[in-house]
């Protein structure tokens, strides 16, 4: 009978530092998240978006106008592409933790861990 609690016990605080680095992780996230957009502008420029990630022109002209899924928006009559702050954060930081990790390596978002 003993024995039981005492698993009980271990699994107890298994679960609770399980949750306790989820919490962290995600704080973690969410500060990242909200300094990232206290630096960009609502609405980003080809050039804010190449000063942003760290790109060139080409890399840029890329992702503008070949990338499937990039948050661009080109209003009538406008020729210049506008990127929305908070649809590229959501874009470099998906819910599915494989395309994360591909956009992680892709813009070496491990660098932005200093923001933190």
């Amino acid at each position: 009978m003993r024995m039981q609690f005492e698993l009980a016990k271990n699994d107890r605080e298994m679960l609770q530092e399980f949750i306790q680095t989820a919490i962290k992780t995600e704080v973690r996230e969410a500060m990242r998240q909200m300094q990232l957009e206290s630096q960009m502008p609502e609405v980003m420029t080809r050039r804010d978006l190449m000063n942003f990630l760290g790109i060139n022109a080409n890399r840029a002209s890329e992702l503008l106008n070949h990338r499937e899924g990039f948050p661009v928006s080109r209003e009538i009559g406008e020729s210049t592409p506008r990127i929305h702050r908070d649809q590229l954060i959501e874009w470099l930081f998906p819910k599915d933790e494989q395309k994360r990790e591909e956009r992680a390596q892709e813009f070496d978002i491990a660098k932005w861990d200093r923001i933190s």
